[in-house]
């Protein structure tokens, strides 16, 4: 159990969400807030991985997608009970918001839960600076481990490559070359950072730097990668930056004191993907959006393609 204050601020939450933070999830310590097991609670039950979706409006010929119902807002106001006990919240469309007041408040709500804990924002900061400072490298999430994602590495790596490609040319006001990822790469070598952050500008221009935050393991030795590194030969992963890590292997949870350094690894990845000046997910990965919004908020600005992840 980690306290959410521990790895994000709550406080830019106030005025938009009633909530208490706590340290016993059972259902019987809802008691010290006035709720009763068998009086004050309605519980959502889901019975698979996409149960209900739930809507704030719900036009004709709308669908719920891979869901198998919708559940509308409106049902939910009409519950007296004094607490909503939701199974699941799983998926990037569990809540939709159709109205435009909605839809403006909650990605308000979104875009405000950025990481804040000290460590974390300090150990990436470094690498950003490693890597030559906000916005002085492209970011790129390509995810590998779980579900289809596994089944589609190659065909993910090349989609990211053909967006990162076309918004290369649309930032620098250039024509969009489709046979670039066909092209010999500026270098067959492997260079240092050093060496890649001293480049002949046209050359750097052509092959900017990059940082690849993913979730494969020694991703350089994985065929499905190759075309990653052969266009952009400065491409550099966490691995590479493992003398940072120190102090991330030391945090501890402030309730039990265990170690929770291996979950903050994957956070480390995406806000060094996420400061690339421009920066290019995964299709359908929800991390990937995350790392989107913490991107645009990052930059300030959107990036040339209006992409979600």
């Amino acid at each position: 159990m980690l306290p959410w204050n521990s790895i994000y601020s709550l406080d830019s939450l106030q005025g938009f969400i009633r909530f208490i933070e706590r340290d016993d999830m059972s259902l019987s310590s809802l008691q010290e807030y006035g709720i009763s097991m068998d009086e004050d609670i309605h519980f959502i039950k889901d019975t698979s991985l996409y149960d209900y979706r739930i809507f704030d409006y719900y036009p004709e010929g709308y669908v719920v997608g891979k869901y198998e119902r919708k559940i509308m807002i409106s049902e939910l106001q009409k519950i007296s009970k004094k607490l909503l006990h939701i199974g699941s919240i799983f998926g990037n469309l569990r809540v939709t918001t159709l109205i435009r007041k909605n839809k403006i408040e909650y990605k308000s709500i979104l875009d405000r839960l950025q990481f804040t804990n000290p460590t974390l924002m300090r150990v990436s900061q470094s690498i950003v600076d490693q890597m030559g400072g906000l916005g002085k490298y492209l970011g790129i999430h390509l995810r590998v481990g779980d579900g289809g994602f596994s089944y589609k590495v190659e065909e993910n790596a090349k989609g990211i490559l053909e967006l990162m490609n076309r918004m290369l040319a649309m930032s620098r006001d250039q024509e969009y070359n489709e046979d670039i990822l066909d092209e010999q790469p500026i270098s067959e070598e492997r260079l240092s950072l050093t060496e890649c952050l001293e480049r002949h500008p046209d050359v750097a221009s052509n092959s900017p730097l990059v940082y690849l935050a993913t979730d494969a393991r020694n991703p350089r030795e994985r065929s499905d990668f190759s075309q990653v590194f052969r266009r952009f030969p400065c491409t550099f992963i966490l691995s590479d930056f493992i003398g940072n890590l120190t102090d991330v292997q030391e945090e501890r949870n402030p309730w039990d004191g265990t170690s929770i350094g291996k979950y903050l690894i994957p956070m480390i990845d995406a806000i060094s993907a996420a400061k690339g000046e421009l920066y290019v997910g995964t299709n359908q990965s929800t991390f990937s959006m995350y790392v989107r919004r913490m991107h645009n908020q990052y930059l300030g600005y959107s990036d040339p393609l209006n992409l979600k992840y």
